[in-house]
């Protein structure tokens, strides 16, 4: 009886531990969409005391059409779609966050990866961020060691480093990647990551 309450208080504690970095990394993730996207609280502006200021001066927001000032897009709008082999290997799920339409340079995409997936080596002219919500993966650049990553770590890729990343071969990987654009693109995808490179540190 002793060690079968044991095992299950081991279980709990380290679901609970799972749970709470994947809360971490999803709180983590909206608080870096948000600054990315310019999005960050304004500071609160000092008491105006001398009401000097002309109405000229005053730079009035874009007036918006009631019923138009708030956009949420829904599962359909952002339905996962499949990566291909033109720029990863294996099984991987792409669900872009933002729409076409929005005027961003920042396109952020949930990235998920089957065991063994991976993404093509690549660069970004204005570098890359990952944020790491479920399951395990590896990421690595170009002439350096293989990292092992978890859901709650954040990634920073320098901009043009030749990289790739992808799930481990054993487990699943899911993650959020922030890219901005430069003249019009945030990537430069290029040759496949050979089964020999993806094990190479195995």
């Amino acid at each position: 009886m002793t060690t079968t309450r044991t095992m299950r208080t081991t279980h709990s504690k380290h679901s609970n531990r799972r749970l709470t970095a994947s809360l971490a990394a999803t709180a983590t993730a909206t608080t870096l969409l948000l600054t990315a996207c310019g999005e960050s609280e304004p500071e609160a502006a000092p008491a105006d005391t001398t009401n000097t200021t002309s109405a000229e001066e005053t730079s009035a927001p874009a007036e918006v059409e009631p019923g138009e000032g708030v956009t949420a897009l829904t599962g359909d709008d952002t339905a996962p779609q499949d990566g291909g082999s033109e720029n990863f290997t294996g099984d991987v799920s792409v669900r872009m966050l933002f729409n076409d339409e929005e005027d961003s340079a920042v396109k952020p995409g949930e990235v998920s990866f089957d065991p063994g997936a991976r993404t093509n080596w690549h660069t970004h002219p204005a570098g890359q961020r990952l944020l790491i919500t479920d399951g395990a993966g590896w990421v690595q650049e170009e002439g350096g060691e293989r990292i092992d990553v978890a859901a709650g770590d954040v990634v920073w890729f320098e901009p043009g480093v030749r990289h790739w990343h992808g799930a481990q071969n054993d487990q699943a990987m899911t993650h959020i990647a922030i890219a901005e654009a430069v003249d019009g693109s945030d990537v430069d995808w290029q040759d496949p990551v050979t089964d020999e490179q993806y094990e190479e540190n195995s």
